[in-house]
């Protein structure tokens, strides 16, 4: 294609953009701005070139915070070539300090969690009927009937602290912070929480509001049961806001991570992949690079269940689903119930309470080594299984 070709593209395309915001601002009566290529591009070529804005962004997010810059500075020009050299280096400053952000998000169908509870950066608190922007957003969307939540305060609330160099795809970088609270609330509340999927609203140090709209409908809710996960869920919340997790800690909050997957999906095939996923994840070392069903289902079977009988029939359950996951993955074939699901939902939650029980006693998954070496997981799996003492 010849060079003036595309020259023409280029000015076509920018017709039908600079058309399209004509009709939207007028449909709307809201302004809507284009950003000039053209003009932003040298800008970008520049700025990346220095070395710590280069090791903040990338090209395209430096692209999208100069692009609201110069949306910002169409809206409201400056008045004087004083305020415009003020607002270009207050934003270069802007680009390289760090912003802090601070979101409340209402965990609708949730409650009873324990006020003070904290996994990482994230707190649950008791309901803020003060904070006037969010109360009316809730009020907004009730209003608009994208969603019924007359009473905001009847459900669980959480407080989640972050910083963050950028401006823009915030909602983003939040969402990157829920995956591991957002799973082990899941697993312990047996709601699907989807990360993605919020109501709230985040603060942030350089006054800008960045509201978080709900995609889905609520249905249904659930009460956390304390008398049966408060111990688990503090023993949790310990383990997240340690400096330095042991190996087995470490498995405990990556099993939980890919469990937290499974909740993005209603389909049940997708949801016992990534459970039979984090069943592995939690029980597997690098002792286990063969018979993988086979030394998943006895692991399970030891940890969770004393009576013969009882270990018997667990053990050719796991076997069988992790044969129906093979199954799944090499020949596509499915034959999974919600009853299966719903049965391997039961022990992935009692594997974890299990596990985060064990983790006061034990640093790692693997056997012991040598002599100097500290006992694993497998070591006590072995006693189980040899009704054999073990020696520390």
């Amino acid at each position: 294609m010849e060079h003036k070709d595309i020259t023409k593209i280029k000015e076509q395309a920018k017709e039908i953009q600079q058309n399209l915001a004509e009709q939207i601002a007028k449909a709307t009566g809201v302004r809507v701005v284009v950003v000039n290529e053209e003009k932003i591009n040298p800008i970008i070529d520049a700025l990346i070139k220095e070395p710590e804005i280069n090791k903040i962004y990338t090209k395209t997010e430096l692209r999208k915070e100069i692009s609201d810059f110069y949306i910002g500075m169409d809206i409201s020009p400056p008045k004087t070539e004083e305020e415009l050299t003020k607002r270009i280096n207050d934003f270069i400053k802007s680009l390289i300090t760090i912003k802090k952000y601070t979101a409340y998000i209402i965990l609708r169908g949730v409650f009873n969690f324990p006020i003070g509870l904290k996994f990482k950066n994230i707190k649950f608190i008791k309901p803020d009927l003060r904070k006037k922007r969010l109360i009316e957003h809730i009020e907004f969307l009730n209003q608009h009937k994208k969603i019924h939540l007359p009473e905001p305060e009847s459900w669980n609330w959480i407080k989640i602290t972050f910083q963050n160099h950028k401006t823009i795809d915030i909602r983003e970088i939040l969402h990157s912070d829920l995956e591991l609270p957002y799973a082990i609330i899941s697993l312990f509340s047996q709601r699907d929480l989807d990360i993605t999927d919020n109501l709230g609203i985040i603060y942030s140090s350089h006054k800008k509001s960045y509201y978080l709209e709900p995609v889905k409908p609520q249905n249904g809710w659930s009460k956390f049961r304390e008398k049966d996960f408060l111990k688990t869920v503090k023993r949790l919340s310990y383990i997240t806001n340690k400096e330095k997790e042991t190996k087995l800690e470490k498995k405990i909050l990556n099993s939980l991570k890919v469990f937290g997957l499974s909740r993005l999906s209603h389909r049940i095939e997708n949801r016992f992949l990534m459970i039979i996923s984090a069943c592995e994840s939690l029980l597997l070392s690098n002792n286990d690079r063969d018979y993988l069903g086979l030394k998943l289902s006895e692991k399970t079977t030891f940890i969770l269940l004393k009576k013969g009988e009882e270990r018997k029939k667990l053990f050719d359950n796991m076997k069988k689903f992790y044969g129906l996951r093979s199954k799944l993955v090499h020949m596509g074939e499915s034959k999974i119930s919600s009853q299966d699901l719903r049965y391997l939902e039961d022990i992935y939650l009692n594997l974890i309470i299990k596990l985060v029980e064990l983790s006061k006693k034990y640093e790692k998954m693997e056997k012991k080594s040598n002599e100097n070496d500290k006992l694993g997981i497998e070591d006590y799996v072995e006693s189980l299984k040899f009704r054999i003492k073990l020696s520390s």
